[in-house]
């Protein structure tokens, strides 16, 4: 897993606020310098909208009452406990989002995204490694469960890792199974005008009339909307947003979205390995902008640096600006001199950086060339070895210190449970689709290839699934590191090699 998010020191706050000017306007030549640009978005980013963040969604007094705590709320059980608390939570956000408009910063970067990467060489290359699919050097990728990313960039641009409120599936699995053999839909798009009527009191959504308008109820009911508790189309059972909620081996993704993203992910990195193979080549250069992405749910923090890892080890040149009041640094050390830290909120961010944009790129090519692109070296933030332009220094007997470390009982429990919450059938085993579940559930972000790499490891037999038991092999030789953990210990582990060998030959040719 990767590193955990640590909070600056006073000290080191006191000269990320003092150096933020700086910091801006390096990372508006960043991104103008970019020949991609990545934007990765938490929940800090719809907070901009006025959106709540986790801390706040169920800050309300009906559930105080009750001791209840988002973690305890967003739990797929509650749809059949407690249908109208499920229905009340649940519409309440759906409500919200669908009322709340999506602020300036989402225009912002999508004025950056049309006026230098779009019509670009990196973006007609990307589009040839597509099978000739238009598409833009960009791609926004967000944990957020808001949809308001797809109100401003396109269906091929957006991927929501854990689904929209906008998106709604059967709460049956074995629904599910018959969609997938049939080639039914297995997802419903809440028809438009559509509202959960909520007490205000209690919090609750009734089993009764939603509002909606009164023309709207034909095409409504098409969609299994014609009351407060959404039934399927198909089978009549009730039906739940298609959202990745905690404890939830139900969910059902939106696999021709997921599909589209790991398609981009893979051409941006052959587009960065060619780059490095062809002499006449400058490196491909990619900003991440990471806005909003906090503690609480790691998956794109982890998804940046292992983003920023991955373009590196091939040859490219990565910068991740990363936007958080709290938690600006890098989580894995070694990175930030990859790191634009910038302790701001995102909206504010964005509007500087957009400020200092506009002033770089009216100024002309050159001195856009010419601005300071790379993160501000910090004194207050030391930088640990461990970068892949620059491997760690190797000493005999460095193994041990990189070793894999056997996870603890209570690791093996958390494993346990949810490899048992992931197998809903009782099968004893997981699919590929199941795999990559369980493993971003306990932490473990896949990136690339890493999906079908890791399923050939661990599918043994070769049947297509993999048992409770291939899985812990798996995880106990590896698979519980991030991208950057492996590369340090294959460093470490060929530095002993090397060093070992070269101490032998010495000793046998008699130098000392």
């Amino acid at each position: 897993m990767g590193a955990a998010p640590s909070a600056p020191t006073d000290e080191q706050m006191i000269e990320l606020q003092e150096t933020m000017d700086e910091s801006m306007q390096r990372a508006a030549a960043a991104i103008a310098q970019a020949d991609v640009l990545l934007l990765l978005t938490g929940a800090g980013w719809s907070a901009d909208s006025g959106l709540a963040v986790y801390k706040d969604v169920a800050d309300v007094k009906a559930y105080k009452e009750r001791d209840l705590t988002y973690s305890m709320i967003c739990e797929p059980h509650w749809l059949e406990d407690e249908p109208e608390l499920f229905y009340g939570f649940w519409g309440k956000c759906f409500n919200d989002y669908r009322d709340t408009q999506e602020h300036e910063g989402y225009h912002i970067v999508k004025r950056w995204r049309d006026a230098m990467f779009e019509h670009t060489n990196t973006a007609h290359a990307l589009a040839a490694r597509l099978g000739g699919v238009a598409t833009a050097a960009f791609y926004s990728f967000t944990s957020n469960v808001d949809a308001h990313h797809l109100r401003v960039f396109g269906d091929n641009e957006v991927r929501e890792c854990h689904g929209n409120s906008e998106t709604w599936q059967c709460s049956d699995r074995a629904c599910h199974a018959f969609a997938d053999v049939s080639d039914a839909p297995s997802r419903w798009a809440a028809p438009g005008g559509f509202r959960f009527a909520i007490d205000g009191t209690t919090q609750n959504a009734a089993d009764g009339p939603s509002l909606q308008p009164a023309d709207g109820r034909s095409a409504t009911q098409e969609h299994g909307f014609s009351g407060n508790h959404p039934k399927c189309p198909r089978c009549n059972k009730r039906m739940r947003p298609s959202i990745l909620m905690f404890a939830d081996g139900n969910w059902c993704d939106n696999i021709p979205q997921r599909d589209r993203w790991q398609e981009w992910q893979n051409a941006v990195e052959a587009q960065a390995s060619a780059q490095r193979e062809d002499a006449g080549s400058s490196p491909l250069r990619v900003a991440i902008l990471e806005v909003g992405a906090g503690g609480n749910v790691t998956t794109i923090r982890q998804l940046a640096e292992n983003t920023v890892e991955s373009i590196r080890a091939r040859g490219g040149c990565a910068t991740l600006i990363r936007v958080n009041p709290d938690l600006p640094l890098a989580d894995s050390k070694h990175l930030q001199g990859s790191t634009i830290s910038l302790p701001s909120y995102g909206l504010a961010a964005v509007r500087k950086i957009d400020v200092a944009m506009q002033s770089l790129r009216a100024k002309g090519t050159a001195a856009i060339a010419a601005a300071e692109a790379s993160p501000l070296p910090l004194e207050t933030v030391s930088i640990e070895p461990g970068h892949p332009s620059t491997p760690p220094e190797s000493k005999v007997g460095v193994v041990k210190d990189y070793e894999i470390a056997a996870s603890t009982p209570l690791e093996m429990e958390k494993i346990r449970a949810t490899f048992d919450r992931i197998d809903t059938d009782g099968s004893g085993t997981l699919d590929q689709e199941e795999v990559a579940q369980a493993a971003q559930q306990l932490g473990r972000v896949f990136i690339g290839d890493d999906l079908e790499e890791a399923m050939t490891m661990m599918d043994s037999d070769g049947n297509g699934e993999v048992s409770f038991e291939e899985f812990c092999s798996w995880w106990e030789s590896g698979g519980k590191l991030s991208a950057s953990e492996r590369f340090d210990l294959k460093w470490a582990q060929f530095g002993a090699r090397f060093d070992q060998v070269l101490s032998s030959a010495l000793s046998a040719s008699g130098i000392k």
